[in-house]
């Protein structure tokens, strides 16, 4: 059996690594500010070492996709269509992560990831508003409480932030 890179897959692949290298050499370096942590400063733990760490997944995820289209047999070659309620909430995904990442430098962390939770969630199909509130007013305040309390973590402040210093 002779490999042969199966082009849809292939760009895909290509297009992470890219991507994962504008991240690492970049934007990441360019764009996220180290700052002074006093007591709580880490030699290996600072505000760049999340996103180089996703970014580095990222290329690697890349690098494995590169491998295995070149790999795959031709008999795996179709890919099904999405359907079209699929398509749409891929679109809300990304549209609700822009608003979201617009909004935390307004509003800060809370408020912001509270409104994306419940969003994200309703698009994914949740009707209980009960619910959604709660899993939503959970997960925000206990990550905000376990990473910027515990931790001591720099949790996103914004220029209208109601809930700085809760």
């Amino acid at each position: 059996m002779k490999p042969v890179m199966h082009g849809r897959e292939a760009r895909l692949g290509l297009f992470m690594v890219l991507i994962s290298l504008l991240l690492i050499l970049w934007l990441i370096p360019g764009y996220v500010e180290l700052y002074t942590l006093g007591m709580y400063a880490e030699p290996l733990l600072n505000p760049r070492s999340f996103p180089y760490l996703v970014s580095g997944f990222i290329g690697l995820l890349g690098i494995a996709m590169l491998f295995f289209s070149y790999w795959k047999p031709a008999s795996e070659k179709t890919v099904s269509e999405l359907p079209r309620d699929a398509k749409l909430r891929v679109l809300g995904v990304l549209a609700i992560s822009t608003l979201y990442l617009w909004l935390i430098t307004l509003f800060g962390y809370l408020l912001p990831t509270f409104l994306g939770t419940l969003l994200l969630l309703r698009i994914f199909g949740e009707q209980r508003w009960w619910l959604m509130i709660l899993i939503s007013a959970g997960s925000a305040g206990s990550l905000y409480f376990v990473f910027g309390r515990i931790f001591h973590m720099m949790m996103p402040r914004g220029s209208i932030d109601f809930f700085y210093g809760f």
